[in-house]
């Protein structure tokens, strides 16, 4: 096995930056204060999104398990006594299909835009 060098951290040195451009350097108080702004508007949308998606997903959870009950409970019906008719139960779980599908859509476009801005005339 080769000898390694003797090497210590104080010797190694960085290599030197290149100086900043002279725009960079004049950023004007305005634009620091934009870009600070900026970050923290950032920021926030970023917590807000994850609030409201973890309150769409519990929403959505719900109204799946009462779909699920309603289900169940037509599938007992003789059992217990029940008369829950065919086309109110196809109505939830058609309405229950949508909305799920059309929450997911919107959530998704929210939590992930596109980029594409419409051009105002």
């Amino acid at each position: 096995m080769p000898d390694q060098p003797n090497v210590s951290i104080e010797s190694i040195v960085a290599p030197t930056l290149p100086k900043p451009n002279r725009k960079i350097q004049k950023l004007t108080e305005l634009e620091e204060k934009f870009y600070t702004v900026h970050t923290a508007g950032l920021a926030q949308d970023i917590e807000e999104r994850k609030l409201y998606a973890l309150r769409i997903y519990r929403l959505t959870v719900a109204w799946l398990a009462v779909l699920a009950v309603f289900v169940l409970l037509h599938g007992w019906q003789n059992s217990l006594g029940l008369n829950i008719s065919e086309k109110i139960i196809l109505a939830l779980i058609t309405s229950a299909t949508i909305q799920v599908v059309g929450l997911f859509v919107i959530v998704a476009r929210y939590l992930f835009p596109s980029g594409i801005t419409s051009k105002r005339k």
